[in-house]
């Protein structure tokens, strides 16, 4: 026990003379931080969108994508939350014609989202792929119409996200609705 004992001071010792040794030798150079700054995790999208807000309830609804301003922004994320003034708001709902016949590809909507309004990607034409979460339990039958993903969705029962969102083409006289549908798009059975 005595050997191991001498040994550990022994390791001891030295370890405190080496870091003493680091301090008097790096302490009149530069050192650059290791830390690296991290970019926020929801970078400032401000100018993407125009909103309407509702400063009571702290809700925002998109009312328009500036693509114009944002030319090349073919893959947009709708983000739950926006910022102004210091206030948050909770995104819920994206508005009547906002991202209408604009030259976006790919939509995703972060969960959180309520609602998508009239004609809220009319003639899209590029856009092909989206990805609505559950928490969107509202979907305007206008919503897609003239979309690149709408053509190509086979006859039937054509879903957008949980929401059954149209009948296209000819359907049989029984339809059977996905067992995880939360809501049916006002107008799917007319006629």
């Amino acid at each position: 026990m005595k050997k191991s004992g001498k040994f550990l001071a022994m390791l001891l010792a030295l370890s405190m003379i080496f870091s003493a040794l680091s301090m008097s030798v790096f302490a009149d150079s530069a050192i650059e931080s290791p830390i690296v700054p991290i970019p926020p995790s929801q970078p400032d999208y401000s100018g993407w969108f125009d909103y309407a807000l509702d400063e009571e309830h702290r809700t925002a609804v998109i009312t328009k994508f500036n693509y114009e301003a944002d030319k090349g922004k073919e893959d947009v994320t709708v983000h739950k939350t926006y910022r102004e003034a210091g206030v948050t708001y909770s995104v819920v709902g994206i508005g009547e014609g906002a991202f209408k016949e604009t030259g976006i590809k790919k939509l995703t909507v972060e969960n959180g989202i309520t609602s998508i309004g009239k004609d809220a990607f009319l003639n899209c034409s590029d856009l092909k792929e989206i990805n609505i979460p559950v928490s969107v339990i509202s979907v305007d039958p206008t919503a897609f119409e003239g979309t690149a993903w709408l053509a190509d969705q086979p006859d039937g029962v054509v879903c957008a996200g949980k929401v059954v969102y149209k009948l296209k083409g000819t359907c049989a006289d029984t339809v059977v609705l996905p067992a995880d549908a939360v809501s049916v798009a006002e107008g799917v059975f007319k006629g």
